[in-house]
């Protein structure tokens, strides 16, 4: 008969390798910074690296993959929510974690503790934080980037190898504002402080979120309507009408002086009838011209092209481009005019009144953004609807100016 193969010897039991003694615990600050302690680094029994142990939550809500210690105690509230506002600033939007080490570290004790999260390299530094005391967070000292850690000598400190001179932001700034320093600077993160200490970080996705909402806001006012904070889909029109009516409202009370114009000058409408054939065209095209300045001038101030300094730099521009844009359209009034049949008197009254209104509607339309800037009021609320609104009363009162001295009836 055909032999039974011998059963295999079984496998020893794998002993369990020796732990080292458990350190203390890393500390963690409310400004909800994970912190590389070195008293949080404990030696692996064969030598070489220290490893690791962090006790923070990942930002991705996973635990840290490094061995962490069971505490002894409640750990801190998580990194800035302790007294993080809840309100739409800059401190609600930033990430709440970031790499940090201590200035007391050596290089090898950093770089050991910063392999086991290779995805902080995004953050292009690593940012050098005093210890935490009780009820603060830790001072943000300086910031060493990853090739200054992978070029230095591993023996040397932190605070020999750090660069003071870090690009920060303080917690109370416009994030707006803030978006824009990190895009002037070109940088990978930002660190935002209160009082010199760390309390976050802004990221380039952030930075990204920050950026398409203040765009999305600028839309809506632009279009004289607040801005949504739900998808546009999931909007009822209940929600619609509460974010339309207001400026609805407003636009309609700054329409009513238009009819009070026209009622004042009720008289010269009687004598020249011929004059109310143009109305719509002159001030509609004082809005237009208004509009197209504000929605370039906006733009460039949010690119931080245009400052509050550059204010007579944009009037002259603008009035100048407003003068030779009003000698185009006077042209065209002129002829649209005497295609109407109307006698030359009314002719020229149009076509001086177009050129006339083009030029103001420059003016006004490149002061009033600036203006509202000084005023820290979002300059967005000056386009479209309102600067058009705007125009129409005033550019009624330069056209029926100008006929009392071109036309000799009404005169």
């Amino acid at each position: 008969s055909r032999g039974t193969a011998p059963r295999s010897a079984p496998s020893p039991t794998r002993a369990a390798p020796h732990r080292a003694a458990t350190p203390p615990r890393a500390a963690v600050g409310r400004s909800g910074t994970r912190s590389c302690d070195p008293c949080a680094v404990a030696a692996p029994p064969s030598g070489g690296l220290p490893m690791p142990r962090f006790p923070f939550r990942r930002p991705d809500g996973l635990e840290s993959t490094a061995p962490q210690p069971r505490p002894a105690e409640p750990q801190t509230a998580p990194v800035g929510t302790a007294d993080r506002p809840t309100r739409d600033d800059l401190l609600s939007r930033v990430s709440e974690y970031a790499p940090t080490i201590r200035p007391t570290m050596t290089v090898a004790e950093a770089v050991a503790a910063l392999r086991h999260h290779p995805g902080d390299a995004a953050y292009g530094e690593v940012y050098v934080t005093s210890e935490p005391s009780a009820g603060a967070a830790p001072v943000l000292l300086g910031a060493v980037s990853y090739r200054a850690l992978a070029m230095s000598d591993q023996h040397r400190l932190i605070a020999g190898v750090m660069r003071p001179d870090v690009v920060t932001v303080g917690e109370d700034v416009d994030p707006e504002e803030a978006a824009r320093l990190f895009r002037r600077h070109r940088l990978a993160a930002l660190p935002v402080t209160r009082d010199g200490e760390l309390r976050g970080v802004l990221t380039a996705a952030d930075v990204t979120d920050i950026l398409q909402q203040e765009a999305t806001e600028d839309a809506a006012l632009q279009g004289g309507t607040q801005p949504l904070d739900v998808p546009y889909l999931k909007a009822s029109p209940l929600l619609l009408w509460r974010r339309r009516v207001v400026w609805m409202l407003l636009l309609f009370a700054a329409e009513m002086y238009t009819g009070t114009v026209l009622k004042a000058f009720e008289d010269e409408l009687e004598t020249v009838i011929a004059l109310a054939f143009f109305v719509p065209l002159l001030i509609g095209t004082g809005g237009n011209a208004g509009t197209q300045i504000t929605t370039t001038l906006i733009r460039a101030m949010a690119t931080n092209e245009v400052r509050l300094r550059d204010v007579f730099k944009v009037v002259r521009k603008e009035t100048a481009t407003g003068l030779l844009i009003g000698l185009t359209i006077a042209a065209a009034a002129l002829v649209r005019a005497f295609t109407q049949g109307v006698g030359g008197e009314v002719a020229l009254t149009v076509a001086v009144a177009a050129g006339a209104i083009v030029v103001w509607s420059s003016v006004v339309a490149s002061v009033l953004p600036l203006l509202l800037r000084r005023l820290r009021i979002d300059p967005a609320v000056v386009s479209g609807p309102m600067i058009t609104t705007l125009v129409d009363g005033t550019g009624l009162i330069i056209y029926f100016e100008i006929a009392r001295v071109f036309v000799t009836a009404i005169g």
